[in-house]
């Protein structure tokens, strides 16, 4: 009995870690989407910028449906 509540604390915290590291990652991509919005408002972007706040986009989505 003492095992498996080992195993399942293991397997909590690695759940947690792993929802905790998914949930960084899209805030940070969340922020980096609105500077790039910002930055086309401000006027100062640069050729790759519509390219990269699209692969942004996608990287945010595919975030969310994992």
């Amino acid at each position: 009995m003492d095992t498996l509540s080992i195993i399942d604390m293991i397997l909590m915290f690695l759940v947690f870690a792993n929802t905790a590291w998914i949930g960084i990652l899209y805030v940070l991509s969340q922020s980096i989407v609105g500077e790039t919005k910002i930055s086309k408002k401000v006027g100062t972007t640069n050729d790759k910028t519509n390219e990269r706040l699209e692969k942004r986009k996608l990287i945010s989505n595919k975030l969310l449906k994992n």
